[in-house]
């Protein structure tokens, strides 16, 4: 007996079905997606009365590489530090990497910062879940945050293309200049995150 073809239909059924397969053991890449957040007292939790303003505006690369740019202003006393953090809009995260701002001042630009995240806090950032907090003689704890929001596409990054060199996570990036503006890059891969829900003040 003559077999007849396979029905047209039928081909593109089983076509399609290899397709689904295919695209299921392989795994999708991470667009670069732009991130921005409004430092302020408010942010913190718990909350401060700090007038200090600011903006952190970042992206996060393909690669899970998170370029970041900062500035804030009107710290009643002067910054002793800046973090990356991972970690709700309602709760004390954890504690992902040092950002080289200029301490000793009340206010600052940190330009072109590099943290290199791992694969498992790439994913909170991008969802949402990273935010930005900076510290001071007053308010050891934190003064002022900012969680990073992912942005809709636009024509041109927030982030400026700074040339970076890589630091320990124990090195400043670079020298912090007299006016309050540091450059450089902070590559970390997190390994032994600290939780900071006790905030026991100790963000040196």
């Amino acid at each position: 007996m003559a077999r007849h073809p396979p029905h047209p239909r039928r081909i593109e059924r089983l076509a399609l079905g290899c397709a689904l397969a295919l695209a299921a053991t392989v795994p999708l890449q991470a667009a670069e997606l732009m991130l921005r957040g409004s430092l302020s007292g408010a942010s913190v939790v718990s909350a401060t009365e700090s007038p200090a303003t600011g903006e952190v505006a970042a992206v996060l690369e393909d690669d899970n590489d998170l370029r970041i740019d900062l500035v804030y202003a009107g710290l009643a006393t002067n910054a002793t530090g800046a973090h990356l953090y991972v970690g709700k809009a309602n709760e004390n995260g954890t504690r992902v990497a040092p950002l080289a701002i200029a301490a000793g001042t009340t206010e600052g630009r940190l330009r072109g910062a590099v943290v290199r995240l791992t694969p498992e806090v790439a994913a909170r950032v991008r969802a949402g879940q990273g935010y930005v907090q900076v510290v001071s003689l007053e308010q050891p704890g934190g003064v002022i945050r900012a969680q990073l929001a992912p942005q809709g596409a636009t024509l041109s990054a927030p982030v400026a293309a700074t040339p970076a060199v890589a630091a320990s996570a124990t090195n400043a990036a670079s020298t912090p200049a007299a006016s309050g503006t540091a450059t450089g890059s902070t590559t970390v891969t997190p390994t032994n995150p600290v939780n900071d829900d006790d905030r026991d003040g100790d963000d040196d």
